[in-house]
């Protein structure tokens, strides 16, 4: 059991933000990220086994890649409704119906095609609703493969 982490909870990327373009962070302890915001030249974006309960990633339209799978407290997540992000992982999460409904309306509206969003496993609603023609509509007209609870 390595507990080298177990003091990191905030970090600031604040300084990168100008040449920040992949983020790889797995860490059990992390529960912020200060500047995040600021990073819009993120290309990928892997926030994975974290502690956080919300993210934003609207502000990363050039992000290709979200993974934030194993954040078990992850319940609310917004993504850009433009832009190229073509895989999201969200495995083992705790999502609520209202975020997964929003997730899947937001990458139909992207436009995006050919993609994978995976929001499977933990405790994760399933999508209701609108939430469920925009899954039917991904999979069956813009070739996406969609796998939720």
């Amino acid at each position: 059991d390595d507990n080298s982490w177990s003091g990191l909870s905030i970090i600031d990327v604040t300084g990168y933000a100008a040449t920040l373009q992949r983020l790889l962070i797995n860490c059990g302890y992390l529960t912020a990220l200060t500047g995040i915001e600021l990073c819009t030249d993120l290309e990928f974006i892997y926030l994975t086994q974290t502690n956080f309960t919300t993210f934003d990633a609207t502000p990363f339209v050039n992000a290709t890649t979200l993974n934030m799978s194993g954040s078990n407290y992850l319940n609310d997540v917004a993504i850009p409704s433009g832009g190229v992000l073509n895989t999201i992982l969200l495995i083992g999460c705790a999502l609520t119906d209202t975020s997964v409904n929003a997730i899947l309306a937001a990458i139909r509206t992207s436009g995006v095609s050919g993609g994978s969003c995976t929001m499977n496993g933990g405790t994760s609603a399933a999508p209701t609703g609108a939430g469920i023609t925009d899954a039917a509509y991904l999979i069956g007209t813009m070739g996406w493969t969609v796998n939720t609870n």
